[in-house]
């Protein structure tokens, strides 16, 4: 009879563990998520204040342009940055973006409208999300 409860104590513990497994990897896709969030929100300012150089943290080293000429930067002014589509991959390390970005061409007092593509990955090794896209091209 004691090798019989010991069995079932087995079995308990085992439906016990395993749905306990998959709801921590949900609440570490939560909190991954919660991360973008936060992550995009302070980007979004960023972009919106036309603070190029700090803008550039963002974007994973690999996608960053060398030679990015700042100077260009300072008849731009971001006024409306709205999301219009998202796409997350099934393992929450993706999501892809479509975001409708506006701006003022300062010197002429233009305002434009750009559709800009982004890619945010998480890096599992820096434990934070990177922008795998270079800056939005703000053509004249």
């Amino acid at each position: 009879m004691g090798i019989c409860t010991l069995k079932s104590y087995g079995r308990l513990l085992l439906f016990l563990v395993v749905p306990l497994f998959f709801s921590c990897a949900s609440l570490a896709e939560k909190v991954r998520l919660s991360q973008f969030d936060t992550t995009f929100e302070v980007y979004d300012i960023t972009l919106r204040r036309s603070q190029f150089h700090a803008v550039q943290d963002f974007i994973d080293p690999a996608y960053r342009g060398e030679d990015v000429a700042f100077e260009t930067y300072k008849n731009i002014k971001v006024v409306d940055f709205m999301v219009t589509h998202v796409n997350i991959s099934e393992d929450y390390l993706t999501v892809d973006q479509v975001v409708q970005l506006q701006y003022f061409l300062l010197d002429r007092n233009i305002l434009k409208t750009i559709e800009y593509r982004q890619t945010w990955r998480f890096d599992e090794q820096k434990e934070r999300w990177l922008l795998h896209t270079p800056l939005p091209d703000f053509s004249p």
